[in-house]
């Protein structure tokens, strides 16, 4: 057989088992470089929708004089449908909810309940603790302004605390971790793709300690993206539905835009810990109003209204579990700070690993 018959079939080889070669380029052009971004937002524009909802003030069931609470619902017959119950456990003034107290909502579609307080009449109130029971979902922070710290204990197949925090506003500028987590997701969220910049807490047999990647609406890695090794390697390529297509390098200004993506996000994080701080604090007060004053109703068993009195043992409880094995406990300090995001000293410097560990004590504040 001759040489040029051993090619065709390598050729066909490749052809019918689907392998693809990776391309090595060499530094592609600012434009190149910002394509696909440009192309997710040019999607992203025309598939904004604003949201509409009607604001509802709906008659506490449990209360006899009037006494309306505030909700929102995208379907106007909300407060006129049986099998919604709204309930009150606050006081009321002017035939509406006032003051410190706690909304239930009960259907056979969900169950919420929120802490609030009420100030004047027809004026939305300030929700600070909001509970999604069928998931398992705690929120705490600013609701109002959508800037908060959403909790969820797991307890399978192994105990963890998942902490998802940021600005919840379009687009979401989040945080994605928890208590033993391998990795941290720092992503800016838009209807159709996503930035993720990943922080792997534990390294990965590629050694991968920070890496960034625009992801489309399936969560598969579409387009230019960068990886630093744990001894600060520079890798980055290009990438079509998840699969590597060709290596190459950036220039400067996408690792510019990319760290401004990042910084902007961890420092939403940070202002959704604080407020979740506040929140706390409201959280104790309604605590102190309902348990140590021995408060009951009639319109939930006294074990389920009373169940928000052991949350302070519950979390410690888990904490105390999770000892040794907390990410928060090896949480590495600062870097030295560099002028280039194509530094691993940059990204070591920007990261904020301070804010796991104020979860953390926040998780002992409840």
């Amino acid at each position: 057989m001759n040489f040029k018959n051993i090619s065709y079939l390598i050729l066909a080889f490749i052809l019918l088992s689907g392998c693809s070669v990776i391309q090595n380029k060499p530094e592609i052009s600012e434009r190149e470089a910002f394509s696909y971004i440009k192309e997710f937002q040019r999607e992203n524009y025309e598939l904004k929708k604003s949201g509409s909802h009607e604001v509802l003030w709906i008659q506490a069931k449990n209360k006899k004089e009037e006494c309306k609470v505030y909700t929102y619902s995208h379907n106007s017959q909300f407060g006129k449908d049986d099998e919604n119950h709204t309930y009150w456990d606050g006081g009321c003034k002017d035939g509406y909810a006032y003051g410190l107290g706690r909304e239930f909502y009960r259907s056979k579609n969900y169950k919420e309940d929120n802490i609030a307080i009420y100030h004047t009449k027809q004026q939305k109130p300030n929700y600070y603790i909001g509970y999604d029971l069928i998931n398992g979902y705690q929120y705490q922070g600013d609701l109002n302004k959508n800037s908060y710290v959403k909790i969820q204990v797991i307890q399978d197949p192994k105990l963890d605390v998942y902490y998802t925090y940021g600005d919840f506003n379009y687009p979401q500028k989040s945080i994605y971790t928890s208590e033993i987590a391998k990795k941290q997701h720092i992503m800016k969220r838009y209807m159709n793709f996503d930035y993720d910049f990943i922080i792997h807490t534990s390294l990965d047999n590629r050694k991968i300690k920070y890496g960034f990647y625009t992801k489309d609406q399936d969560l598969k890695a579409h387009g230019f993206w960068f990886e630093f090794s744990s001894h600060g390697d520079l890798k980055s390529g290009e990438a079509i539905n998840k699969k590597i297509t060709s290596y190459t390098s950036l220039p400067k200004k996408y690792y510019d835009h990319v760290a401004l993506i990042t910084k902007e996000t961890i420092d939403a994080g940070q202002k959704a810990i604080d407020h979740q701080r506040k929140a706390l604090a409201v959280k104790k007060q309604y605590i102190s109003k309902i348990c140590i004053n021995n408060a009951h109703v009639n319109f939930i068993s006294d074990i389920e209204y009373k169940a928000i009195c052991n949350e302070s043992v519950y979390f410690k409880d888990i904490a105390q579990q999770l000892k040794g094995r907390g990410f928060y406990e090896n949480a590495s300090a600062k870097g030295q700070a560099s002028a280039s995001p194509t530094s691993i000293d940059f990204w070591d410097n920007l990261v904020n690993h301070e804010q796991i560990k104020q979860l953390h004590q926040n998780l002992l504040e409840n």
